[in-house]
């Protein structure tokens, strides 16, 4: 008998498929580092921001002081603040037929949870 229902957050319950968020590893020239410098810079922290030990604003910081010995914190902010608007869009256009799966799995009384791989930030539009 099942009682409870496990999904994954991105690619099942909500979609980026048809959005293109700006990907992390990319973020180089925005904050004025060379693209590649910051790309392996990013590479060695993203394992830590995914586990939540490390938020995306650090990881940031730690880039920042490592490539240039400063931290701009008001790009920092600025690019953290973009990538929670760019991430919301998803959770603002749920497919109807997800939805009404999972109130159909909830109305039969099953425990329902969700787990992803994400960044903290990257959920911040869940409770909208």
């Amino acid at each position: 008998m099942i009682r409870a229902v496990l999904f994954d957050l991105f690619e099942t319950l909500i979609t980026e498929s048809r959005l293109q968020p700006t990907r992390a590893s990319r973020l180089g020239e925005t904050l004025g580092f060379e693209p590649e410098a910051f790309r392996v810079a990013w590479k060695a922290r993203r394992s830590r921001v995914v586990l939540g030990q490390l938020s995306f604003a650090e990881a940031l910081t730690e880039i920042s002081r490592a490539l240039a010995g400063t931290v701009d914190a008001a790009a920092v902010q600025r690019v953290c603040e973009q990538r929670i608007r760019e991430k919301a869009v998803a959770f603002a256009q749920i497919d109807e037929e997800v939805a009404a799966l999972i109130t159909d799995l909830r109305g039969r009384g099953l425990g329902l949870a969700v787990v992803s791989n994400c960044f903290a930030e990257d959920v911040h539009a869940w409770s909208t």
